[in-house]
Formats: structure tokens, C-alpha cells, sequence
């Protein structure tokens, strides 16, 4: 695998480059990103892979094969695992906590929802370097009774072989 790739929720794969290398037109899909249409962004470059988990906000570093077999995601040779933490919480086990209004009775429900990961992902170019640096990863909006404020991570592939995280 060479550039980006994707997988939408209906287990369809978008890639940037073909098979054999070339391009194929398609821009990162972005706006599906947005609207919690994707499971899984990814991207492999300077000898490393990067994948991202949208579902549980999950990064798995250094794959060998990304793929989907009857709608399922497939990661397999994955190197390391990465949670996206808050300090020692891991924000994927967070939920989101919905409870209606009380009826004439008082009684309400209350159900709890995943977090809706949205996915980052855009190469930057630096003046010092002989190529451009790599970036993806996840952010999250936390619900209020969770603080409300947006968690994110994000891992730097550079051009001489090196892994950032922040």
C-alpha cells in the first residue's frame, strides 16, 4: 500500500493509488469523514503504515495488509497499538450519555452512544526536509458531563523514516 486508503462503514475501499502504483483521482474523501461515514483511514509512507480506527480510536502502527473480507476490517502484522488516552482514560471505552425528559410518571431513558471519531489527515511540507510530512489520526469532541472538550492524536510519518506522536 502506497498513499491513503479508506473504508467507508458499508465496507467499501478507497484508495489514492492503484495497484500498480498509479494514481487514481480520487481526493481523500473528507466530507465523508465529517459525517461518520468512514470505519478506518490510513496511510503509508517512508516505510511505515499508519492506521486509524474510527470506530474504538484506535491507531495501529507499521501493518503489513489493510483490507476488508465480507465487510469486516482485516488489520493483520500490526507492530503496536495505540489507545487515544486522555491522561489515563482511554476515550474510545468513553460513551456519551443521552436520557429523555421524565413522563407523567417520572420514568425516562437513558442510552449511551459511542463517540463519533473524526478522522485528520493532510501532508505538510517544511522547508528543512526533503520531502512531506505524513500526518493522520482521530479527534473527538467529549460529551459535557465529560468536560466537552476535544481529544485528539496524531502520528507524523517523516521523509528520513521517523515516527511522531503527539
Amino acid at each position: 500500500m502506497s498513499g491513503w486508503l479508506a473504508i467507508t462503514r458499508d465496507g467499501r475501499l478507497l484508495r489514492e493509488n492503484n495497484e500498480d502504483g498509479s494514481p487514481t483521482g480520487q481526493g481523500r474523501p473528507v466530507q465523508m469523514g465529517l459525517d461518520n461515514e468512514l470505519k478506518v483511514v490510513a496511510a503509508s509512507e517512508y516505510g511505515h503504515s499508519v492506521a486509524v480506527d474510527l470506530i474504538s480510536g484506535v491507531i495501529a502502527l507499521d501493518f503489513e495488509r489493510l483490507g476488508v473480507q465480507n465487510g469486516t476490517v482485516e488489520i493483520e502484522g500490526v507492530r503496536a497499538y495505540l489507545a487515544i488516552c486522555e491522561e489515563t482514560n482511554i476515550v474510545g471505552e468513553y460513551k456519551e450519555r443521552i436520557a429523555t425528559e421524565p413522563d407523567e410518571k417520572g420514568d425516562y431513558f437513558i442510552t449511551y452512544n459511542d463517540l463519533v471519531w473524526r478522522p485528520i489527515w493532510f501532508n505538510r511540507m517544511i522547508s528543512t526536509l526533503p520531502g512531506a510530512v505524513v500526518c493522520i489520526g482521530a479527534q473527538t469532541t467529549l460529551p459535557a458531563d465529560l468536560g466537552g472538550h476535544n481529544v485528539q492524536k496524531l502520528v507524523s510519518l517523516f521523509p528520513d523514516g521517523r515516527v511522531g506522536i503527539s
